[in-house]
């Protein structure tokens, strides 16, 4: 279960990293403004998202539905069905009802985290361009699939538990913010060309 939960997080990876490139090619040749840069990247990341689903929706295999539906609507049925289920788990697993609450405002927090917290920090705080920032977003995407395959090797010779991984993961986290604040901003703005600043960053 963990492989193939990693391995669809990799091949997610493998496709940000494709449009990111493309981004930045786009950026590069075109010669853009930040701003102009940042909505035409926005715009093609809506029209890359609904072309994968229109090629890879219609290929998933038809499926009967699972009840009766009784002349009711589909998404009444669904979220009924998803409403029992909630309080069904709140009452008879608890400790798994607490993780579907983390985990919902852990899933919903990072997208949010990188639109609006990422962009305008590097762009307004650091400075950066539109095309470093790119070079950020290529980077960080490329250390993911890493770091997924490395959590892989440690959890099968380790066998840690999932509490274990995210203490792991977390701590990885408060020590790169940590080195962001007090080095990379000891070092002033990183704007201009390829400063030692943006490339500690």
């Amino acid at each position: 279960q963990t492989r193939v939960s990693g391995n669809r997080i990799i091949t997610s990876y493998l496709s940000q990293i494709v449009f990111v490139l493309i981004a930045l090619v786009l950026t590069v040749a075109l010669g853009l403004s930040t701003t102009l840069a940042s909505q035409i990247i926005t715009i093609l990341a809506g029209v890359w998202y609904l072309a994968s689903f229109a090629v890879l929706v219609p290929k998933f295999p038809t499926r009967p539905p699972t009840r009766d539906i009784s002349g009711r609507n589909f998404c009444s049925v669904g979220y009924g069905q998803l409403w029992t289920d909630l309080k069904t788990i709140a009452v008879s697993y608890p400790e798994a009802h607490k993780y579907l609450i983390f985990l919902f405002i852990v899933q919903n927090g990072t997208a949010s985290t990188v639109l609006s917290i990422a962009i305008s920090f590097t762009n307004e705080q650091l400075g950066l361009s539109s095309f470093q920032n790119q070079v950020i977003f290529v980077v960080t995407l490329i250390c993911g699939p890493l770091w997924i395959k490395l959590m892989h090797l440690i959890n099968a010779k380790m066998k840690f538990s999932y509490k274990r991984l995210l203490l792991a993961i977390i701590f990885v986290w408060i020590l790169a913010i940590i080195m962001i604040g007090v080095v990379v901003n000891n070092m002033g703005k990183i704007n201009g060309p390829w400063t030692a600043g943006f490339l500690i960053f």
